[in-house]
């Protein structure tokens, strides 16, 4: 910006100063000149042209540098971006990204005119996945489950990890039935997946992951619904892991006569 505005004030003093050479020509070409004085004149004018086709070239010149700067700073900043809102070891987004996503639905048009639901999911027994393999192991199995959250998203879904071993999928517009199917898709994929210990080459443990359902209430914080959505994992873990819970929004209470 600072060497935009040099560059502007430079620009803007050739203007004037090439418009002060124009109105000294017209003056003296409205009175009777020599033709020594003419050519002059003429040569003067020319210089001056010259002088403000340069100042003009200099100008676009700085121009196109600050065109590239700003693109580049632009593209600096977009992947700035991308980079605080995502998880850097799973590539999901991470839960600022989340919960941004997530205040941006709120505030859409048609918010309150469809559906829509949360799941989380979390590693069942993953402290003991670390424990026994260790923690790059660990991070090996939130990579797997991250890309069955993955491959079970689409249009305008979106999986994030949320902290540790906690994943959760906002799902637009989708009626608790289908979140339900989600659930069980991922539930079932990472269940029939084989893993195995890098270093032995041998299969280990059977990794699984409980799931928690709810549908967002219009109205609600992003807070209760989350709330609500953690409990039915907690009721999935109490009842035995691997295993799908689903809680749904208490009704409101109504007024009787």
């Amino acid at each position: 910006i600072e060497a935009m505005s040099v560059s502007l004030d430079a620009a803007g003093n050739e203007v004037t100063r090439y418009e002060q050479s124009l109105k000294e020509c017209a003056a003296q070409l409205s009175t009777d000149i020599e033709a020594d004085e003419l050519r002059g004149l003429v040569d003067g004018l020319i210089t001056s042209t010259q002088q403000m086709n340069a100042g003009n070239a200099a100008l676009q010149h700085h121009l196109e540098e600050s065109r590239r700067e700003a693109d580049a700073l632009r593209e600096e900043l977009a992947k700035v971006r991308v980079e605080a809102h995502s998880d850097p070891l799973t590539g999901l987004a991470n839960r600022k990204g989340f919960e941004e996503r997530l205040r941006a639905l709120e505030l859409s048009e048609d918010y309150g005119e469809h559906a829509h639901c949360l799941l989380i999911g979390d590693i069942d027994k993953f402290k003991n996945i670390n424990d026994t393999y260790g923690h790059l192991f660990g991070d090996k199995i939130l990579k797997i489950v991250a890309k069955a959250f993955s491959n079970l998203t689409k249009g305008k879904d979106m999986a994030a990890r949320f902290g540790g071993e906690e994943f959760i999928i906002l799902l637009p517009e989708t009626p608790i039935r289908g979140a339900l199917a989600v659930a069980e898709s991922i539930r079932r994929s990472i269940e029939k997946g084989r893993v195995f210990n890098p270093k032995t080459g041998e299969e280990v443990q059977r990794v699984t992951i409980s799931l928690g359902v709810t549908e967002i209430v219009h109205g609600e914080t992003i807070e209760q619904a989350i709330a609500r959505a953690d409990e039915a994992l907690y009721r999935a873990k109490e009842g035995g892991r691997n295993r799908v819970e689903c809680l749904m929004p208490t009704p409101p209470l109504r007024a009787t006569a």
